[in-house]
């Protein structure tokens, strides 16, 4: 399995804050469950904003310690909760996809 090549980077340039903080928070992410962190950063104006990562472990065949991270905008608990769970299907059904993918044909 292949990436998309990486974007070249602008000299002189940062990758955004909320990028930064959610590689972080996956990198120490090594748990085998689903959780939802919250961002901490300012928006534009100054004001919080309520930003979410979602980190899922992906169970594929061939990739050991796979982690799908999702940014998600929003500060109604219910909005993000319902994001979280439809986000844990869609990755349910990846690894459902790719079990069967995976196994030798007969």
């Amino acid at each position: 399995m292949t990436g998309l090549p990486a974007a070249p980077a602008m000299r002189g340039t940062k990758p955004p804050l909320w990028l930064t903080e959610s590689a972080q928070l996956a990198q120490k992410h090594t748990e085998k469950t689903s959780v939802v962190k919250p961002l901490e950063q300012l928006s534009v104006e100054g004001q919080p904003t309520k930003n979410h990562i979602a980190m899922i472990p992906l169970k594929m065949a061939e990739i050991s310690n796979a982690t799908a991270v999702f940014y998600i905008e929003t500060d109604d608990k219910a909005i993000l909760e319902e994001k979280f769970q439809k986000l844990q299907l869609i990755a349910g059904m990846l690894n459902y996809s790719e079990a069967r993918f995976a196994r030798p044909m007969r």
